[in-house]
């Protein structure tokens, strides 16, 4: 797909003057590297309030945003219990717990804390999704 656009690009600006160029605002739009690193755009940083979980995708994969005290991460919405979704989560006592059957995990690292009634079902962690954040948005690293 980028060869076809690349040379969809050297098509048009061979084709064209430079004046055409500049008089032309998609020809500009399609130069820039915005388009391209806007493929890994996943949310805006005021799309995650504080202290708070959203349900974002990436790359055709359910993943959960944390907003926990101003430090942002993402993990694969799967708790690795049962494998249900983890979107309907909330953070509660300072951790991610699952609506499902109450694993607790740490929503700085992802690790696994136990389940909320005491018991350790010795699960793994969350997956982590790494992440890019620069101004207002955030990216798929």
């Amino acid at each position: 797909m980028k060869k076809i656009f690349i040379i969809l690009i050297l098509f048009i600006l061979t084709a064209c003057s430079d004046s055409q160029i500049t008089e032309n605002p998609t020809i500009q739009t399609i130069e820039t590297t915005e388009t391209t690193e806007n493929t890994n755009l996943i949310a805006k940083l005021s799309d995650v309030p504080l202290n708070s979980i959203k349900k974002a995708s990436y790359n055709g994969e359910e993943i959960i945003l944390v907003n926990f005290n101003n430090e942002i991460k993402a993990y694969i919405n799967k708790c690795p219990h049962k494998g249900l979704q983890l979107d309907e989560s909330s953070l509660k006592d300072d951790k991610i717990q699952c609506p499902w059957h109450q694993a607790t995990f740490n929503p700085s690292t992802g690790a696994y804390l136990g389940q909320a009634d005491g018991q350790n079902f010795n699960l793994n962690g969350l997956t982590l999704v790494n992440l890019k954040i620069e101004n207002e948005n955030i990216y798929a690293a």
